[in-house]
């Protein structure tokens, strides 16, 4: 009798075709976070508080309320903290420290009860307050950059000017000048229900900008704007006299800041007073 036989790779690799391997299942689990509901939300996380976990922002409406709540995050426990801001819907919310403080601020925009708006909020140790009130914007988003690298961030917001059919849409680019808000000219289409987003894609040290969304007279849209500013963001020379003391279970680091344009001081930071 003739017997067929098979090499070993040719055994396998027809096992392997007769009894594949178990498929890997990506499984994600609802933690019931206890956060609310929401309709035509606008979400963003954030260590608004610096304990090292992501905390929540979101604004919508529930149940007829328009909200702007921020959850703080105890080790995947969320608490809301009670913030006192203007509840919006059908907006944008962005961390971003625009005080160069070392903690993240907040910028929220939408329809509120009294319209569009647009608010800049302070966190100070955890609490926030009103810094700014711009343009009121709903149906939009919100970004921030330092577009003109004078080392604080800058602020670009989209939407329309009011939830009424008077809406018209609006761009609007805030130069900050030391937690200062200013509409500046700009290149940009005007626009609503869109995204915009600050990255350096042609890597020369400014940030360039990708807007999309619905501009007037035009239609949809999705443009890249190169950012063609002179001041480009440059590297800082290195300090000197550094120095370390321990502490017991602390480190204090100390440094003489370069003398540069990029020294600690312009962003609102002194060397001597950072600690590990």
């Amino acid at each position: 009798m003739n017997a067929l036989r098979f090499s070993p790779s040719l055994t396998a690799f027809v096992a392997a075709l007769a009894f594949p391997a178990t498929a890997q299942v990506n499984t994600f689990t609802d933690i019931r976070a206890g956060v609310p509901d929401l309709a035509r939300p606008a979400v963003a996380w954030g260590d608004y508080d610096g304990d090292g976990d992501l905390d929540l922002v979101l604004t919508g409406e529930a149940h007829g309320d328009k909200l702007t709540l921020i959850y703080r995050n105890d080790a995947g426990d969320f608490t809301d903290i009670s913030a006192i801001l203007v509840g919006v819907q059908n907006g944008a919310v962005a961390w971003g420290d625009f005080d160069n403080d070392g903690d993240l601020d907040l910028v929220a925009s939408g329809e509120a009860d009294s319209g569009a708006v647009t608010r800049v909020y302070r966190n100070n140790a955890g609490s926030f307050a009103q810094a700014a009130s711009l343009t009121g914007l709903s149906a939009g988003s919100a970004a921030w950059g330092d577009y003109d690298n004078d080392g604080d961030l800058d602020l670009l917001v989209t939407g329309l000017t009011s939830a009424s059919a008077a809406g018209v849409a609006a761009t609007r680019l805030y130069r900050n000048d030391g937690g200062v808000f200013t509409s500046v000219a700009h290149p940009f289409p005007n626009c609503c229900t869109g995204a915009v987003v600050w990255g350096d894609y042609d890597k020369d040290g400014k940030l360039d900008l990708l807007l999309a969304g619905n501009a007037t007279g035009v239609g949809d849209i999705l443009r890249i704007y190169r950012n063609n500013n002179v001041t480009a963001n440059t590297a800082s020379n290195a300090p000197t006299n550094l120095g370390v003391n321990v502490l017991g279970t602390s480190v204090d680091s100390s440094w003489s800041a370069a003398s540069d344009a990029q020294k600690w001081e312009l962003i609102g930071i002194d060397p001597k007073q950072l600690t590990m």
